[in-house]
């Protein structure tokens, strides 16, 4: 699934977010994403793109229908509470990595703005997996 569209702020558009060839079950690696998106890749996606080719192999064997997946993306979409994140009153550590394609750190930075004395930390890398890729600095902050 490839949710980063390629317009002016668009990371999230229902178009793009479900990828054909990758539930059509096609070789789809970042390499190709980020080809098909016009982006450059972090330095992980582009160190791990055999691994990412197979994540999705398994993913479109085992992905539901086209539709299925696309009334997820408008669920996603249609979920918005922005206006009350001002009423989060539990201390809040937004984390994000500088090189997320998925959910930029523009997004992470609203969130941190919105809720009142949250902390934002920016990884430098990390992409959209941060935990996954570079859990020690993930755990330190």
């Amino acid at each position: 699934m490839c949710q980063r569209a390629c317009d002016r702020y668009g990371w999230y558009n229902r178009n793009a977010a479900v990828n054909p060839s990758l539930v059509e079950g096609k070789k789809t690696g970042g390499l190709e994403i980020a080809e098909q998106c016009g982006g450059e890749l972090p330095d992980w996606v582009s160190a791990n793109d055999a691994a990412i080719v197979e994540q999705h192999r398994q993913l479109a064997a085992a992905s539901p229908p086209v539709d299925v997946l696309a009334s997820r993306i408008d669920a996603i979409m249609a979920f918005d509470r922005r206006a009350r994140l001002g009423e989060i009153l539990t201390p809040t550590l937004v984390i994000v990595a500088a090189d997320d394609m998925v959910t930029p750190a523009f997004y992470s930075t609203e969130l941190a703005d919105r809720i009142p004395g949250a902390k934002l930390v920016v990884l430098e890398r990390g992409a959209h997996f941060v935990p996954q890729i570079v859990p020690e600095p993930y755990n330190r902050a």
